[in-house]
This record gives C-alpha cells, sequence and structure tokens, in this order.
C-alpha cells in the first residue's frame, strides 16, 4: 500500500489486472478504516461537548458521508493525471494512509557506521 497511496507510482508496479484490483482493494479498505476512526473520534468528541440542551442541534458531516466517499476519492486519486506529492492534498483519506505507510519510525538505537 506504500507504493499504491504514492502519487508518483499508484498503480504503475503493477502489471496484473487482478493484483491490480486487490491493490485497489486494500487500499480502500485502509482508507474505510481511517474514516471510520476519524468519524467516530469526531462523534466522541460531539458527544462530550454537547449539553443536554444542545444535542437537537448536534450535526455530523460523517452521517452523510459513508462508505462512498473512500469509494469516490480512491477512483478520483487514480483518475488524476498528478503525480506529485501535494496533489494529495486534494485526496485527504489516501494522504493519511500514505502518511502511515510511508513514514519511519525513529530508533533509539545508535547509528553505528564504520
Amino acid at each position: 500500500m506504500a507504493s499504491e497511496s504514492h502519487p508518483h507510482f499508484k498503480l504503475r508496479s503493477i502489471e496484473n489486472d487482478a493484483d491490480r484490483i486487490h491493490a485497489k482493494c486494500l487500499l480502500l479498505q485502509a482508507m474505510q478504516s481511517i474514516d471510520n476512526t476519524t468519524s467516530s473520534t469526531r462523534a466522541a468528541a460531539g458527544d462530550e461537548s454537547t449539553g443536554s440542551g444542545s444535542s437537537f442541534f448536534c450535526f455530523y458531516e460523517s452521517a452523510d458521508r459513508g462508505d462512498g466517499n473512500a469509494q469516490s476519492e480512491m477512483d478520483l486519486y487514480f483518475s488524476d493525471p498528478a503525480h506529485d506529492i501535494s496533489s494529495l492534498q486534494r485526496y485527504p483519506l489516501v494522504m493519511k494512509v500514505f502518511i502511515q505507510k510511508n513514514t519511519g519510525l525513529p530508533s533509539r538505537a545508535p547509528v553505528v557506521s564504520e
């Protein structure tokens, strides 16, 4: 998923159509997982911040979006001809997957160069 979420590579390295479909499904699952996590975090924050009388006016934008949002964002991402990293700003879920899969964790171990 690291290469599929990178705008320069997308699905270029995958030659087989079945493998392309599988890679798209994996990316979509990761996007939906991130979208569901973000939605539940927003909903929990909204539940904590609302009082007893203000719950009538509590609107969640995630309720209108559903799983179709991730699918349509992925379709737009793969049809976009741009190959630069800044193009990820148009696709927030893909950008979150990109950051999650392409960011290395720093190590506390010292680097020894000989």
